[in-house]
């Protein structure tokens, strides 16, 4: 399965945002708080819907906006094109989903979700490999990397550091 396009017409902080992917690995750079993250969780959320029981939807639901949220993505599978449209409530009842073969015209029912369809990989399999929940990130300290930050601090010539970090500048 290949992106080809995203239509958010309103996700966490991105409304009405339009982006097309090329060929190859797309490489989406911006300042902090841009909604990097926001178009990630967009993309997983196409594919296999928002967990009710795990993660609050109201968390995807843009402020002030009451109803639906959600958008469309358009996707490249086995030479076709395909169009996932999603829209999301605050219960998994009020969420809707319509996959269409753009190449034949038709609606297609699917017994699985589309991220099943298109990758073959179930959510938490998706969720292991593809995509890193921001909330699921920790980070832990552990005795070895202590013990190397303090014999740093205790041993270090500041001077000399920095004349090399002055020559490697160079």
């Amino acid at each position: 399965m290949k992106i080809l396009h995203i239509s958010v017409a309103a996700f966490g902080k991105a409304q009405g945002v339009e982006l097309d992917f090329g060929a190859g690995v797309n490489v989406m750079q911006n300042a902090n708080s841009f909604g990097k993250t926001t178009i990630a969780n967009f993309i997983r959320a196409m594919l296999y819907g928002i967990n009710y029981t795990r993660t609050k939807a109201d968390r995807f639901a843009p402020w002030g906006l009451t109803g639906k949220f959600g958008g469309s993505m358009t996707v490249e599978h086995n030479g076709e094109k395909w169009r996932i449209e999603r829209f999301f409530g605050t219960t998994a009842r009020q969420e809707s989903l319509t996959v269409t073969n753009e190449t034949t015209g038709r609606e297609v029912p699917l017994t699985v979700s589309p991220g099943e369809f298109f990758l073959g990989l179930t959510d938490e399999s998706y969720d292991r490999s593809t995509y890193y929940p921001q909330e699921f990130v920790q980070f832990t300290s552990n005795e070895n990397i202590d013990g190397k930050l303090a014999n740093l601090v205790d041993s270090a010539d500041y001077d000399e550091v920095q004349d090399r970090l002055l020559v490697y500048r160079r």
